[in-house]
């Protein structure tokens, strides 16, 4: 798949502009990540993003180097609330509701929030998780989205497909290199 990844990327992903970030990750801080939305045909690629290592999750029992055997991978992200409102429509009124009392971040520290809301400079942000874990029983993967308390999509088994000795699976889209 990583073959495949880097193919993709070189023709239709900006490639120029996501390998610096891509290569600062991996070789200061250790770690680089990708996530491979699956088109629907083996092999196929339909969207990859860099995904920086600050947002990272990973399973703390890991203890192969590029977290092969991880059962848990996924990444946090901070958005304004407004935008989390339209990216999750049907969670809009509870995120709003949990970003009313969000704590006021101080001028020197605004990118370390704690907790899943925060406001700084009028603008109020909430922490969106998306997580995969893999069953042990089954080797599918299964997906959770949410944030604080708030569920904002259906939790499940993974959406994204992978392939493996010519038969489809859950994965996850997101490889640690």
């Amino acid at each position: 798949i990583r073959a495949y990844m880097l193919r993709y990327l070189a023709d239709v992903e900006r490639f120029d502009d996501i390998r610096p970030m891509f290569a600062f990750d991996c070789i200061l801080k250790g770690i680089g990540a990708v996530f491979i939305g699956g088109g629907e045909e083996e092999g196929s690629i339909a969207e990859i993003l860099w995904i920086s290592w600050d947002r990272l999750i990973t399973d703390p029992r890991s203890r192969m180097p590029l977290y092969e055997d991880s059962n848990v991978r996924g990444f946090a992200t901070w958005y304004p609330v407004d935008e989390a409102a339209a990216r999750y429509p049907k969670a809009k009124d509870k995120l709003k509701d949990m970003s009313r009392n969000a704590p006021v971040m101080d001028e020197f520290h605004p990118d370390l929030p704690q907790g899943f809301t925060c406001s700084y400079q009028n603008e109020k942000r909430v922490l969106v998780v998306d997580l995969w874990v893999k069953n042990p029983a089954d080797k599918n993967w299964y997906y959770l989205c949410f944030s604080g308390d708030v569920l904002l999509a259906k939790p499940g088994i993974s959406p994204y497909i992978g392939w493996r000795k010519g038969k489809q699976y859950a994965t996850c889209p997101l490889v640690l290199v």
